[in-house]
């Protein structure tokens, strides 16, 4: 991950010593009249530096919602979201992308992977996205790939969705690292 100089965006604020998500009072709806549904309503959430976080809870409780807020692709009707600093509500769409960019990773359920690509170049495109050259990309997602537990060999050639069904009982824990 990189990280982002403060005059980088102009929403930038005091880092929360520790923090790396805090959000206040976060309120979202979708639709109007009868079919209003509250999605959000005044949720509250810290995530520390280094923590391992997992969102869940029955469909429709506001997870997709919480977790787009925070990754700064939907807008909240209400409150308050910093992540690293950065108060979201004070950012253009293209800061708001550069922030996403380079300061958030995410799993995804059913891994997302594009199927006509290697895992090695699924892996290598979001350090492609933000300016590393594709022989650095590829040979940091190898070295990634690896320390998962999916050797290179056995992905180099293989397009990801092949790598992803034969990997899809991995247990969780195998992707997921912390920083302390």
């Amino acid at each position: 991950m990189g990280t982002i100089a403060a005059n980088d965006v102009s929403g930038t604020v005091e880092p929360r010593p520790g923090i790396a998500v805090h959000c206040r009072e976060l309120t979202k709806t979708y639709g109007a009249g009868a079919a209003k549904v509250a999605a959000l309503r005044g949720t509250d959430l810290d995530v520390r530096l280094g923590e391992l976080l997992m969102v869940a809870g029955p469909s429709g409780c506001g997870k997709t919602t919480l977790i787009s807020i925070i990754a700064a692709i939907l807008e909240p009707d209400s409150g308050v979201c910093e992540v690293l600093g950065h108060d979201l509500r004070h950012l253009n769409p293209s800061e708001r992308a550069h922030v996403r960019g380079v300061t958030l990773g995410f799993v995804f359920q059913l891994f997302n992977l594009l199927p006509a690509l290697t895992a090695i170049e699924n892996v290598a495109v979001p350090l492609q996205i933000n300016g590393v050259s594709r022989k650095h990309a590829e040979a940091r997602a190898r070295d990634v790939l690896e320390a998962v537990g999916l050797s290179s060999a056995g992905v180099r050639s293989r397009r990801s969705s092949a790598v992803a069904s034969s990997n899809a009982l991995r247990s969780p824990e195998r992707w997921c690292t912390t920083r302390s």
